[in-house]
């Protein structure tokens, strides 16, 4: 890690304590190359030392502060565990989001033929466009309108749209294969 990467962290309107200051001196490179250890990129690692240091500094008064040091590592080094797994797993999460947001839906053929109403989903999801899939795809995934939107780097309100969108082209879809004999 730089010296002005240091040095951000004691700059702004919220000078840190010295003691944390201090303490942030002494592990910061550590904490870095643990985190490139656990593959995280450089640019996550950084940003996975700097969520520790701001949960310590938070807390530097009331809990780290009265600790002795080693008391002091073994908390910090709690939380960077626990930041570091959570980048980790959101990584994973990512990357394997990417992949399915690459694709198109599924072809047809994808589904057991013999399980009409598989295919008879699938035929409905491939009417919506590639946005408003991806958009539903992530938004099945558990992200609310302003993650998806970041995401995929458009407005959360534009999010709205393409899930009311998609939402009403099934649903308009669904309701005519109900009233055409073909619904349950």
């Amino acid at each position: 890690m730089t010296a002005e990467t240091r040095t951000e962290a004691s700059s702004g309107s919220d000078p840190l304590d010295p003691g944390l200051a201090e303490f942030y001196r002494e592990v910061a490179d550590l904490y870095f190359r643990y985190a490139l250890k656990r593959d995280l990129s450089v640019h996550d690692a950084k940003d996975a030392v700097q969520q520790v240091m701001l949960k310590l500094h938070v807390n530097w008064y009331q809990r780290m502060a009265p600790l002795e040091p080693e008391a002091r590592r073994a908390y910090a080094w709690k939380i960077l565990d626990r930041t570091v797994t959570d980048f980790w797993r959101n990584q994973q999460r990512d990357l394997n989001l990417a992949v399915r947001l690459r694709r198109e839906p599924p072809p047809l053929s994808w589904a057991d033929e013999s399980a009409e109403d598989g295919a008879e989903a699938l035929r409905l999801i491939r009417t919506l466009t590639r946005r408003q899939y991806q958009v539903m795809a992530l938004a099945q995934e558990g992200l609310k309108p302003r993650e998806i939107a970041e995401r995929l780097g458009l407005k959360a309100s534009t999010v709205c749209s393409h899930l009311h969108d998609a939402r009403t082209t099934l649903m308009t879809k669904l309701q005519a294969r109900k009233e055409s004999g073909r619904g349950h």
